[in-house]
């Protein structure tokens, strides 16, 4: 396992006096905010160029903790990482701009008073003297980047603080990114910022120490704005748990306490657990890995790190910081979801005796489990860790994946797969899936839940309750309650958990009744060339396509609740005539401007007569006993193809194994 270790905060580092409070003169009712500022973080790489402690060739030796390292061709930092490195920082202090505000610092200038050697000062970095003597504009923290070699290869990265105002805030930090951990692969992006975003957090107070020297509170007492120290007997809490079966630490500060108890539905949790595994530098230095999972601020890195309200109320709780809810960057921000609403024999329980179906679907597994599932967030596939259980697992086993199994990514999941309409892209979300596309007489053979996959399909919201699943640019409704789906077009179903909705659509906004709708079809059955009358509401919202199943037709809108629609010609039915032949029933397709339609399924039956058409030449020359003879035999080609995808559904994800086991720990 690979860790990213906080270097710790034994010695109190140099206190300098930088920020501006608001005054007034007279008693107000209404105190003057107080954190103004966006967080502004100045990265300084100076020394990535020049730094006695990093490697710039094979065989140099460099002095890595209290040893000696040699250093080797993974320890280079090729310019090409410099780039990618380069390229991470811009987005990580981006987040922090627009996640954080602080009190502004005097004239805009922060000032970094190192008041020791330069050998000593934030493990001997060289400081620019403008910093000191001028200070740096415009900037709320210095960062000073470092890519030495780790202590070992299983370290990314670690990070600490080395200055602090008179307040208590950090404002010079630094972190130090060993070059072997560094991935130029752009699917590795995202981990990598969740990574630097996680260790900058350290540096600007989330850690063990800093939780035993204390925080800050505000207040207003008419005139101006005061602050009291917190001490640590207000920020932790220890105490035995029965469920758990063993002593833990909880942070217990106000507004962590009621965001931990908003997302995981339990009203008596006293605070957010800590870490208790992984030795220095990760123990008490990052929130519990069974409890927490993929948040950001666990101790094991993750391909999709999410970004909690919990953590957020950590940095409001210091007393140094105020957090941007309301902006549309932390809105849009991956929502953290592990947990959500499990309720108290979830956080405070023994994760051996979780569930292992229903709403725990994704979670745990064990040696009889499914091999593959799709994610409890459904971002993709993923497998059950047996083979490879983590050290901060509390001894469970869980479903874990990488960025090579995920939906957003064209991977297909290095697997076989029949043609299921799957969908890859940013808002695509794993589904378990039977699929298959058949001619329409088949499609009832093929709706067996024993042939579901999990496979990739676009999703949508139109509210916190309603989740919309996209099959080849068709949106269908996913019950809350949990159900089926069956796609026009396909054999199959598609299965849709209980409250999907919450994994989906944690983000969305207030309900949004502008999505079209289809609610009846007059008269049912029809010819080509006549018209229909279609029912329904939002016809007024641009509506620009209607078709039946997927043959374009004309439309008339007459009202916002009803428009006229043409059924094509025979002509026009040449490419798909079989479906009409055979089946008859077609789904009426509505959609506006902005791609959001609605269908009402086999709710048109059109009689199309096979005279003069290809069919009624192809049934001519053959005889319908050919015809049927070349059906059943397809039938038994594709019952014969199923049992061969059938078996390599049982070889592969063992190939697969190596690509999904790539979760690292971190500090």
């Amino acid at each position: 396992m690979e860790h990213i270790q906080s270097l710790g905060n034994h010695q109190m580092p140099p206190v300098h006096q930088n920020h501006k409070l608001p005054e007034s003169s007279t008693f107000l009712a209404d105190p003057p905010p107080l954190f103004t500022q966006p967080m502004r973080i100045r990265v300084n790489l100076d020394n990535i160029y020049d730094d006695p402690k990093a490697c710039y060739k094979p065989g140099d030796v460099v002095p890595v903790r209290n040893t000696s390292h040699l250093c080797r061709d993974s320890d280079i930092l090729t310019q090409q990482k410099v780039t990618t490195l380069m390229s991470l920082l811009q987005e990580a202090t981006l987040f922090f701009k627009n996640v954080l505000l602080v009190i502004p610092t005097k004239n805009d200038r922060l000032i970094i008073n190192s008041s020791a050697t330069e050998q000593s000062f934030c493990d001997g970095v060289r400081i620019d003297p403008s910093y000191e003597f001028e200070g740096v504009p415009e900037s709320e923290y210095v960062l000073f980047v470092t890519t030495r070699p780790a202590p070992t290869d299983t370290t990314l990265a670690y990070a600490r603080y080395c200055q602090i105002d008179d307040l208590g805030r950090p404002i010079v930090g630094i972190v130090n990114f060993a070059p072997h951990s560094i991935d130029v692969s752009p699917e590795a992006n995202v981990r990598q910022i969740g990574v630097i975003v996680h260790e900058i957090t350290h540096a600007l107070g989330f850690s063990f120490s800093q939780f035993q020297i204390g925080f800050i509170k505000w207040n207003w007492n008419g005139n101006s704005w005061v602050y009291s120290r917190v001490p640590t007997q207000q920020i932790l809490k220890t105490d035995d748990y029965p469920g758990i079966g063993h002593t833990v630490i909880r942070v217990m500060t106000p507004a962590v306490r009621d965001a931990a108890r908003r997302h995981f539905g339990c009203d008596s949790l006293d605070g957010a657990e800590l870490e208790d595994g992984g030795g220095a530098g990760t123990a008490y230095s990052h929130w519990e890995q069974r409890v927490f999972r993929n948040e950001y601020m666990t101790g094991t890195s993750t391909p999709f790190p999410a970004y909690s309200n919990i953590t957020f109320s950590l940095f409001k709780d210091m007393g140094w910081y105020d957090v941007q809810h309301n902006n549309t960057y932390t809105q849009n921000l991956d929502p953290f979801l592990w947990g959500k609403n499990m309720g108290c024999d979830f956080v405070n329980g023994d994760c051996k005796k979780w569930p292992l179906t229903g709403e725990n679907e994704g979670y745990r597994c064990t040696e009889e489990s499914p091999k593959g599932q799709c994610r409890f967030d459904m971002r993709g596939w993923a497998q059950c860790n047996i083979p490879f259980q983590n050290v901060l697992d509390d001894g469970c086993n869980f479903y874990e994946s990488s960025s090579r199994t995920s939906c957003q990514y064209d991977t297909k999941f290095l697997r076989m797969t029949m043609d299921a309409g799957e969908y890859h892209g940013s808002h695509s979300k794993c589904f378990h899936s039977s699929l298959a596309r058949f001619p329409s007489l088949l499609n009832s053979f093929f709706r067996s839940p024993q042939a579901s996959t999990m496979q990739c399909y676009a999703t949508s919201c139109s509210s916190l309750t309603k989740a919309k699943v996209g099959v080849e640019g068709v949106w269908y409704d996913c019950p809350y309650e949990g159900g089926e789906i069956y796609p026009i077009n396909f054999g199959g179903s598609i299965h849709c958990n209980p409250r999907v909705a919450d994994v989906l659509c944690s983000n969305a906004n207030e309900d949004d009744d502008s999505w079209p709708t289809v609610t009846k079809v007059i008269p049912r059955k029809t010819t080509p060339g006549s018209v229909i009358t279609v029912a329904g509401t939002n016809f007024k919202q641009n509506i620009t396509k209607t078709k039946l199943n997927s043959v374009p037709c004309e439309n008339i809108v007459l009202s916002e609740t009803e428009m006229q629609v043409t059924v094509p010609s025979e002509e026009q039915f040449s490419s798909v005539e079989i479906l009409g032949l055979f089946y008859g029933r077609f789904s009426v397709i509505v959609e506006d401007d902005q791609g959001r339609n609605a269908h009402l399924k086999d709710s048109v039956i059109v009689s199309i007569s096979p005279k003069g058409s290809s069919t009624h030449a192809f049934l001519s020359r053959n005889g319908l006993s050919v015809v049927v003879s070349n059906i059943i035999a397809g039938v038994i080609c594709l019952i014969w193809l199923c049992g061969c995808v059938g078996y390599c559904w049982k070889v592969v994800p063992t190939f697969e194994r190596k690509y999904v086991y790539n979760s690292v720990n971190i500090s």
